[in-house]
């Protein structure tokens, strides 16, 4: 019972930080939770170093860099190498977002009295990608390797949390330093 609330607290704490988290171009956030043999691990990445660009597709390279990142998320396997063995059971992503273009505003100018504003200088928006994988593992996961920033060359670092049956933790991994070892 008790594990039960932490992963609450721990998954209600990630979906308060992947809405209101600043948005730093470079950084991203993992959220690690297990409870027994199960794992959910919890990606928000700003979509300029996932994608390359903020906003739908506008030309064929950004739409082949959304079908190739649409490709590459559907296996865990492709971001990070876990050291137990695993399956993944589930993911979903929000990449729909930004292949959906019946969501967007065309870029138009609003009056507003004697002057004209920008409605994209009125408010900048800068989404994030996320990512969710379930995973069931015979064994406990005691190491991470990311290889996330092998397809994402901008991301810098990931911000990561966890709570697992040994206890909670976070850790700083970086492209230089992507190992992270789970108590």
């Amino acid at each position: 019972m008790k594990l039960r609330l932490q992963i609450m607290g721990l998954l209600i704490a990630a979906a308060g930080v992947a809405q209101s988290q600043d948005h730093v171009h470079g950084l991203g956030t993992v959220f690690i939770i297990q409870e027994d043999n199960q794992w959910q691990m919890q990606y928000v990445l700003p979509a300029s170093d996932a994608l390359g660009f903020e906003h739908i597709p506008e030309n064929q390279q950004q739409q082949d860099a959304l079908s190739q990142l649409q490709n590459t998320v559907v296996n865990i396997e492709n971001l990070m190498r876990i050291d137990a063995k695993c399956q993944q059971d589930a993911y979903s992503t929000n990449l729909d977002e930004f292949a959906d273009d019946s969501q967007s505003e065309p870029h138009q100018q609003h009056e507003h009295g004697s002057h004209k504003q920008d409605s994209h200088a009125e408010e900048e928006h800068h989404p994030n990608i996320e990512l969710s994988y379930t995973i069931k593992c015979s064994d406990d996961i005691k190491s991470i390797s990311f290889l996330i920033f092998d397809n994402m060359h901008s991301l810098q670092k990931l911000d990561v949390e966890w709570s697992i049956n040994s206890g909670q933790g976070s850790a700083v991994v970086t492209n230089n330093a992507s190992q992270l070892q789970l108590n």
